[in-house]
């Protein structure tokens, strides 16, 4: 196994790992706010024996956007796709089998295969919004993201703040599970600055209806948001280019949840065979 990975300033920037083959094809992950890259890790490990020729990307969302002033400005998918052209142009990777993203890092996924169609073979999208406001009203299930982001300015990123987003995340039979443990972890661990960057707003849905590529959209049924939204994607994609499925019993994190189930579901999709509900 061979791992190729750079840091800018003690952050980790990216991670390149193959088994056998230095130019083999290329999967790209792209991780959800508050998580980091090692969301994929069991995915990454099964496919490895899957597909041993292929070279698997990961990188990190930047976690601010600052001007040469030092002031902090808010991200956009326009300067977040962006990063992962320019990251592929410096690893002269002139384009990718899939990329792949979950959350935020969906979007940013949907972002790159519309403005760089010509990067990527095939795009899949998990549990996340073609569209969001900047100040989304609260509701039970998903409460105000800018609230939280107060409370996480008094309290800190653990306690409350991580607990509620755990539990909107994961379905409630894990809670205590050390999966829930390890994700409750990861959120407290997030810095401040990308939870204030990263709330954003952007609507994608014209470019989703132009776009051309081969895409698969996967969501978990306990997912608390995103399930009944996600059916409607495919269809507004033309020539039937792309199709939703459902991963029964999951919730925001497959990949971490059932990465069994979700290697199969991508698996069947990067194959090209129809890939049914799990």
């Amino acid at each position: 196994m061979y791992i190729e990975e750079s840091s800018i300033n003690g952050d980790l920037k990216y991670r390149l790992e193959w088994s056998s083959d230095p130019t083999g094809p290329v999967i790209v992950f792209v991780n959800a706010l508050l998580t980091n890259i090692h969301i994929w890790d069991p995915v990454i490990s099964l496919l490895k024996e899957i597909y041993p020729r292929y070279r698997f990307l990961r990188s990190e969302l930047r976690p601010h956007n600052k001007d040469s002033a030092g002031n902090s400005r808010k991200l956009s998918l326009e300067i977040l796709s962006t990063d992962l052209a320019d990251l592929l142009e410096d690893l002269e990777i002139p384009k990718v089998h899939a990329v792949i993203g979950v959350g935020l890092g969906g979007a940013i996924a949907l972002a790159f295969a519309s403005r760089y169609p010509d990067h990527l073979n095939r795009l899949i999208g998990c549990n996340f919004d073609i569209a969001a406001t900047e100040e989304p009203e609260p509701t039970w299930e998903s409460p105000n993201w800018y609230s939280r982001i107060e409370s996480a300015r008094k309290y800190g990123m653990h306690g409350v703040q991580a607990d509620k987003t755990v539990a909107n995340w994961l379905p409630g039979d894990q809670r205590g599970s050390p999966l829930w443990r390890q994700v409750r972890e990861m959120v407290a661990s997030a810095p401040l600055e990308s939870l204030e960057a990263g709330l954003f707003a952007y609507d994608e849905e014209d470019r989703l209806r132009s776009l051309m590529i081969p895409t698969l959209f996967i969501s978990g049924s306990q997912d608390r948001m995103f399930p009944e939204e996600m059916k409607g994607y495919a269809d507004r994609i033309a020539r039937g280019m792309a199709e939703s499925v459902v991963i029964e019993r999951a919730g925001h994190l497959p990949m971490l949840e059932c990465p069994e189930r979700f290697v199969s579901v991508m698996e069947h999709f990067l194959l090209g065979v129809p890939a049914l509900s799990r």
